[in-house]
């Protein structure tokens, strides 16, 4: 379970901010019941001065997991803790990826494929990659994760994932899915699939547009990151609707992506 903050706006007196204050603390978290999922929590606070001490009475551990606008600041305070979708949207960049390179259909014996997978939890996935490219690269900390995966590809299949810890070019055309940060010395003529803006030299395919569900989408308070909604109600309430996500625009990118990988291709 989550909790789903949303952060009111400030009365324009002292008597409204105190009347406000008072009425939010004697307002209970609601509960919010979907028919396909665990339920989660919504509370509401003043933007100007949440009184926290009341949102940790209303929600008590589940405190610990909040989606709360990113304009309003937490409390240094143990109890309170932003639910992390940085799993959740590696996994919807992933899934955008395998779609957008099965669309565009390059030749995979002229390229490349880097994942960065700094902590190897893409680890079970990363084989489905292996038919889109002749080199598949694997940039990770977590080797230990991928190492079950590497000799059972080997052995069903004959092929290998190359583990690396640092980076280094490749040569020929090479496609970076950046689902965990984006490496130091990228070359122009690379391309980097991510979910967040990027500042880099070479080419950058940007998933940013997210759908809800119009009933989550009218839960959604100003301020939060759909995608990050999503995440909590797959991760934290068992919701099966965003399983299987993608990035709708990087997933129908594959003109763009043709168009990069003719570039690449005749400069070597």
């Amino acid at each position: 379970m989550f909790v789903l903050v949303s952060g009111l706006p400030a009365p324009r007196s002292r008597r409204q901010a105190r009347r406000l204050q008072a009425r939010l603390r004697r307002t209970p978290a609601k509960l919010i019941t979907e028919a396909n999922a665990l339920p989660f929590l919504t509370e509401a606070v003043c933007a100007a001065a949440p009184a926290w001490d009341a949102v940790a009475a209303h929600c008590g551990r589940y405190a610990a997991c909040l989606l709360a606008p990113e304009t309003l600041p937490l409390p240094p305070d143990p109890r309170f803790r932003r639910y992390d979708a940085a799993v959740f949207r590696a996994q919807v960049l992933f899934r955008s990826a395998f779609v957008l390179l099965k669309a565009a259909a390059l030749p995979p014996q002229r390229l490349t494929v880097t994942l960065c997978d700094r902590s190897g939890l893409l680890a079970s996935q990363a084989p489905a990659l292996l038919p889109y490219a002749a080199v598949l690269r694997v940039l990770t900390r977590a080797p230990a994760r991928y190492i079950p995966v590497c000799v059972r590809v080997m052995q069903t299949a004959g092929a290998a994932l190359l583990l690396r810890e640092c980076y280094r070019p490749a040569p020929g055309p090479e496609l970076l899915l950046c689902c965990s940060g984006v490496p130091q010395g990228i070359p122009a003529s690379a391309c980097l699939l991510t979910a967040q803006p990027v500042a880099a030299p070479a080419t950058v395919l940007t998933g940013r547009a997210f759908t809800l569900r119009p009933t989550h989408a009218a839960l959604l308070p100003d301020g939060v990151d759909p995608l990050a909604f999503a995440g909590a109600l797959t991760e934290t309430c068992a919701c099966p609707d965003y399983r299987d996500a993608v990035f709708p625009d990087l997933a129908a990118a594959a003109d763009r992506l043709r168009a990069w990988f003719a570039a690449a291709d005749s400069g070597n």
